[in-house]
């Protein structure tokens, strides 16, 4: 089993799955980079499948250390409709903020 992994970066939802199940193997953090939700990929469709997508976004999303919307729109989905405040990116800036907020964190624990 790796141990210089520090933290698991995903890059939407499906891949937060996986993401998820690492970082509870490994116990180490994860942040999952979102650039659309359901809502918005199915026009707020009420599909069974886009139902379930929603249920597994909110699910993987929640439990992330941080979200990173990478566009407006995202960011204000995230917010509305699974209630999540997601650090919104305006440069690669504040994707090094966040690796060094779970950096500090971990060094902390």
């Amino acid at each position: 089993m790796p141990r210089d992994i520090d933290l698991i970066h995903a890059h939407e939802w499906i891949a937060a799955v996986i993401a998820k199940v690492l970082s509870q193997r490994l116990k180490v953090p994860y942040i999952v980079s979102a650039y659309s939700t359901e809502p918005i990929r199915s026009g707020n469709s009420m599909s069974l499948l886009s139902l379930t997508i929603r249920d597994w976004e909110k699910y993987v999303f929640s439990s992330a250390f941080y979200v990173i919307a990478h566009n407006k729109p995202t960011y204000e989905s995230l917010r509305n409709h699974y209630g999540i405040n997601a650090v919104e990116l305006r440069s690669v800036n504040d994707v090094e903020l966040v690796y060094d907020e779970v950096s500090h964190q971990r060094d902390h624990q």
